[in-house]
């Protein structure tokens, strides 16, 4: 799996774009501007994902996928800094992504025996792998467009506090 990191440059103090994500992290869930929930790292940074999903497991294993946020100063005056978004996946993630593989794997083999002992007429028994493939690319699908939506949000973030920046 690749990791899918963005860097940018910003015209600004990282304090700034720091605050603002924390105070969004910290509001209500009906205050929030850009729906944003999130933990500071361990590492450097502070991981964000998005606020509320329509769609709950139980038990619960966190999101999807999660941003991590890392901007630093980038010169001595303080007047640049770098910003950094790394995707991280989430247990969830792997837990889905590592069901559909061996969901496909253990369908395959059954299918196959089948085919090797029944012949042919009975082809319809290889729709299970074909959906273990299937929902295999599904949940690579959301993952990606889940980090997509989250580098735009922090697009958005700097649109809106208007500060400059430039993506490298």
């Amino acid at each position: 799996m690749k990791e899918k990191i963005v860097k940018y440059k910003l015209f600004e103090a990282p304090n700034k774009l720091n605050e603002i994500i924390s105070s969004e992290i910290n509001k209500n869930v009906f205050k929030k501007k850009y729906n944003l929930s999130g933990e500071y790292s361990n590492d450097v940074g502070i991981n964000i994902y998005n606020g509320v999903s329509f769609i709950t497991f139980k038990p619960n294993l966190g999101p999807l996928i999660k941003l991590n946020v890392m901007c630093s100063n980038s010169n001595k005056d303080g007047t640049e800094s770098s910003l950094k978004l790394k995707r991280i996946n989430g247990i969830t993630f792997y837990v889905q992504y590592w069901f559909s593989l061996i969901f496909t794997g253990i369908t395959l083999s059954i299918s196959l025996y089948q085919i090797i002992t029944n012949g042919f007429s009975k082809i319809e028994i290889l729709f299970l792998p074909i959906f273990g493939i299937v929902y295999f690319f599904i949940i690579r699908l959301i993952a990606s467009s889940s980090t997509d939506n989250l580098i735009s949000k922090i697009e958005n973030i700097l649109k809106a506090e208007r500060i400059k920046y430039i993506k490298q």
